[in-house]
């Protein structure tokens, strides 16, 4: 959309401008063996974070009725699948899920339902780290306001609520086969679901501190760290339902920038943002190398 468009390109002019400001600090920067370690093991942590999500995928594809879904498959299909997120238009690696589960024998149903709960389950996740961290810290003091997160708080309880409460009716009545999948299953599936995802999150705010530690010699004041959490979720909200943006790029970095301007120095924060961005491609790139060594089967041949 031309909105987000137009985020992506204020996010990037906005970063490029800092960028340009502390070029002098950015260039004199030199990594020792230190740095070097932590973000080698920031880039493995953050690849087996990928094996949460792909655990997590699986479990919404039994709660949708499929049976045939091997852990390995699994992981197969959405470690190959997850690093087409950096096509622009954040929609592609849900595609290559669907093609290649299909190749799988998953039905179209199972996996549309799988990849719905999946975004209402991230969404939901990232939503309630950000509101409750964001709300014990000043970490975002200039750019949100205790009021607003406490009406994005409420906004979220009552749309969950009216979503229990109304989708089941517009379900039974418009797609009969998912409802009847629906009544089959457990909410504790979901629920494991839910706890993976929050695994996945909180690892990437505790990989996101590790950085800020091999960059600034000490951690983040204990009081900032549920902040500091809840600003690495609410980014990945902002960077996600972004459209154009793949995987949040420019909009995730500008936010957390944004955020920390009143902890360190810009220099810091760039270096911190950047780093982490690495981290995550490159990590994203070790799961994707990974996975393709997971699937035990031979993909079937589908006419």
């Amino acid at each position: 959309s031309v909105l987000g468009t137009l985020l992506v390109v204020v996010s990037l002019g906005y970063l490029a401008n800092l960028l340009w400001d502390q070029r002098d600090a950015m260039l004199a920067w030199r990594p020792d063996t230190k740095t070097i370690a932590v973000l080698f093991f920031s880039i493995m942590s953050y690849a087996g974070s990928g094996i949460l999500l792909a655990r997590a995928w699986r479990g919404l594809l039994l709660w949708s009725g499929e049976d045939n879904v091997g852990t390995g498959d699994v992981c197969y299909v959405y470690g190959r699948s997850q690093i087409a997120k950096y096509i622009p238009g954040n929609v592609a690696q849900l595609f290559g899920r669907h093609v290649i589960g299909r190749q799988f024998g998953w039905s179209h149903t199972g996996l549309v339902m799988a990849s719905v709960l999946e975004l209402i389950s991230l969404l939901f996740i990232t939503s309630i780290i950000a509101v409750v961290g964001l709300s014990l810290a000043a970490v975002v003091i200039d750019v949100l306001s205790l009021p607003l997160l406490i009406a994005l708080a409420c906004s979220l309880a009552i749309g969950t609520m009216l979503v229990l409460r109304v989708s089941p009716h517009i379900v039974e009545r418009r797609w009969p086969e998912i409802s009847s999948r629906l009544y089959r299953c457990s909410t504790v599936g979901l629920w494991r679901t839910v706890l993976l995802h929050l695994g996945f999150f909180m690892l990437n705010g505790l990989i996101f501190m590790l950085i800020a530690l091999a960059i600034l010699d000490t951690f983040f004041p204990a009081s900032l760290w549920p902040g500091v959490l809840g600003l690495v979720a609410f980014a990945w909200v902002v960077g996600i339902i972004t459209p154009g943006a793949p995987s949040g790029l420019g909009v995730r970095e500008g936010v957390l920038a944004l955020g920390l301007a009143t902890v360190t120095s810009t220099s810091e924060i760039l270096l911190l943002v950047g780093l982490f961005r690495l981290v995550t491609v490159l990590g994203d790139i070790v799961f994707y190398l990974f996975s393709t060594r997971c699937s035990q089967s031979q993909i079937p041949s589908h006419d």
